[in-house]
């Protein structure tokens, strides 16, 4: 992956407290399987919930 796209994406999550597969992908104008390993390692890292029963992710860690 990326380092550099990883960051932009890790931004984004964080300013707009909002992340899905989809929105990294619009957002970034990258492929769905770059935003899925991308949503993957921001999970790993702590930064995101999994997804609940709804498959909604909740942003664990923010910038402030």
């Amino acid at each position: 992956m990326d380092k550099k796209i990883y960051n932009e994406a890790l931004k984004l999550v964080q300013k707009e407290n909002k992340c899905s597969i989809s929105y990294i992908q619009r957002t970034l104008g990258i492929g769905y399987n770059t935003a899925s390993d991308i949503v993957k390692q921001l999970e790993i890292d702590n930064i995101v919930s999994p997804c609940d029963k709804d498959g909604i992710r909740t942003v664990v860690k923010t910038n402030k």
